[in-house]
């Protein structure tokens, strides 16, 4: 009888499978207690304004089958056809109205799922578990506005975009596109989540890899214990087919919901016009404007003295 000879291969893996086991099993837990507090009393609230426009929009979707994009003062298409499709299936109501919303925030924790190998099993459920019982994140799964679907589609998108830099691959490439497609089809704002993004990775690029003879090389982390000049390379031998997928997986979903499924053309170009109205609104302050302190006050006039450790936790 032949030993095998890679038995450490195999204790390596059936450790990583037991891990990953119950990785899921405590993050299904957690997306348990997400739903539990998301869609009980959802229609106890009354709509307000912004939930009463997104509502008569998806109405007209439902009744008419007319929906046009406005780049001037409304957000993207994907909220009124999200809630379309919970109209269909329940009929209109406020319940059917917010439940689109409600099981997105609630399935938001899956969506870290592709940082595990990152984030580790501790990692994974600490974040998991914060963003199921932020109140934030509570109100906003129970609001039908577009901002839990443009944080869905960036985490979605973050994760895909960090397994890509690891081991480049259509399939990433693929689902950064669509996420991207998805968050730009929520809030125009997504340029500036965008932008974010591409800070934070270009710094852990510049900080976070190691250079030859560091004694990290070979770890697990999200360049693979490479220097830098080794991303980029391992980015740019992926060939032209990644990113040819990752283009039609970002062009494809926004022309079919910007263009109102081939009935509103006009909708694709009003894309692009839609930057400077907002841009406008956003230096100007229309309807919100507020001092560049008034967050802070808020916080130290509700809070009292509860803000010096909450910053000193920030800071660490």
């Amino acid at each position: 009888m032949t030993a095998d000879p890679f038995p450490l291969d195999k204790r390596l893996s059936s450790g990583r499978q037991r891990l990953n086991l119950a990785a899921a099993v405590a993050l299904a837990l957690v997306v348990a207690l997400a739903f539990w507090l998301r869609l009980p009393g959802l229609e106890d609230k009354p709509l307000h304004s912004d939930e009463g426009v997104n509502g008569w929009f998806t109405l007209q979707l439902y009744w008419w089958n007319v929906y046009r994009y406005n780049p001037n003062d409304y957000h993207g298409p994907l909220l009124y056809y999200v809630n379309l499709v919970w109209f269909w299936l329940l009929g209109p109501s406020d319940f059917a109205l917010r439940l689109g919303t409600g099981l997105c925030g609630a399935l938001l924790p899956c969506l870290l799922w592709p940082l595990r190998r990152f984030l580790g099993l501790v990692g994974l459920l600490t974040a998991s578990l914060l963003i199921t019982c932020s109140p934030t994140f509570v109100y906003f799964s129970r609001t039908v506005i577009h901002e839990i679907y443009l944080v869905a589609a960036t985490a979605c998108g973050v994760g895909a975009a960090a397994r890509f830099v690891f081991r480049p691959s259509w399939q990433w490439a693929s689902l950064v596109g669509v996420s991207l497609a998805l968050a730009f089809a929520s809030k125009e704002t997504t340029v500036i989540t965008l932008a974010s993004v591409l800070v934070g990775f270009v710094l852990s690029w510049a900080l976070g890899c190691v250079e030859p003879g560091d004694e990290r090389v070979g770890d697990p982390d999200l360049f693979g214990g490479r220097s830098r000049m080794e991303v980029i390379r391992g980015v740019l031998a992926a060939g032209w087919g990644p990113w040819l997928a990752g283009f039609l997986a970002l062009t494809v979903p926004m022309v079919v919901l910007f263009s109102s499924f081939f009935s509103w053309w006009p909708g694709v170009p009003a894309f692009f016009d839609a930057f400077g109205p907002w841009l406008e609104h956003g230096v100007s302050g229309r309807n919100q404007a507020k001092s560049w302190s008034y967050f802070l006050r808020l916080i130290l006039e509700t809070n009292g003295l509860l803000w010096i450790p909450a910053a000193l936790a920030g800071l660490w």
